[in-house]
């Protein structure tokens, strides 16, 4: 799981729906003041679960924001936009 919420409030809102024990890891606001950071820290945290080194293309970013975008991007993840707001892109 990675989101530009902290933990705590991430917990939260997946607890009401039974979704915090799906992820194994993540990595939130309160590892990393920039979105493209908070993705490393994901990135690295899912390696050393697996116990290898995951590229890019391994990794697949989720998201509904330009930044969400961005993200993902920067660590070389495959990128799923979803459209439930409106943005307007600047790269």
């Amino acid at each position: 799981m990675l989101t530009g919420n902290i933990r705590s409030a991430r917990k939260s809102s997946c607890a009401h729906f039974n979704l915090w024990d799906v992820f194994a890891t993540g990595a939130f606001a309160d590892d990393d003041e920039d979105r493209d950071g908070i993705a490393a820290v994901a990135r690295e945290r899912g390696s050393r679960l697996l116990g290898n080194e995951l590229r890019g293309e391994e990794i697949v970013v989720i998201g509904d924001t330009p930044l969400d975008i961005r993200c993902g991007r920067a660590i070389g993840a495959k990128v799923l936009a979803v459209a439930t707001e409106r943005f307007r892109w600047r790269s």
